[in-house]
């Protein structure tokens, strides 16, 4: 779909997300300007041809492996969310796994968003269903005032926005080293 981010979009960010963590963020832009290089190479040497000897369940399984991965990092979003005093508002530990009224709202507003998505295409395919399943239930979120997990538990959202600069990554054969199997595989996913 035009402008529409999907596809191997996921993949990268999955990748990328792991590369961030064992590394830093400022590696992460060395990475990606070389995965741009490791393209811009693949392309002139034609090498996209190669992608149809990949067999179809090689394929199959890389998606499903990755859908396995996306869904357990969700997994965190049915634990009672950050510190020990948001827990205590929730009546439970940090870390603990939702129930009761909790657990049942978590899961009726998953239910809800798949919902959307399997059938939103059976009356429209003016707006893309996942976009919508998003829209629509956060809208019922906030409309009803919802105490869920959000972004802002996980990760502080304030400020304004990022300044310039260069990342500063040593120029050397050990960053070479860190960054180049990342780029690789980054460069792969968006080839193939």
């Amino acid at each position: 779909r035009p402008g529409m981010i999907s596809g191997a979009t996921g993949a990268l960010a999955v990748v990328m997300v792991s590369l961030v963590a064992e590394h830093g963020v400022e590696y992460l832009f060395a990475t990606v300007v070389l995965m741009g290089i490791l393209q811009l190479l693949a392309g002139i040497f034609r090498m996209g041809k190669f992608i149809r000897l990949v067999p179809h369940p090689v394929m199959l399984g890389f998606v499903n492996g990755l859908a396995i991965v996306i869904f357990l990092a969700q997994l965190t979003q049915f634990q009672v969310p950050g510190s020990a005093e948001e827990a205590a508002g929730h009546g439970m530990a940090s870390g603990e796994w939702l129930s009761g009224a909790p657990l049942v709202l978590m899961l009726a507003l998953v239910g809800l968003t798949m919902l959307i998505i399997w059938g939103l295409p059976k009356l429209t395919k003016a707006i893309p269903a996942p976009l919508a399943g998003i829209g629509i239930v956060a809208a019922v979120v906030i409309g009803f005032g919802l105490d869920v997990p959000r972004v802002g538990d996980m990760a502080s959202i304030e400020g304004g926005l990022p300044q310039f600069h260069i990342p500063s990554v040593p120029m050397n054969i050990e960053t070479l080293k860190i960054i180049l199997p990342y780029a690789f595989i980054l460069a792969a996913i968006e080839i193939g």
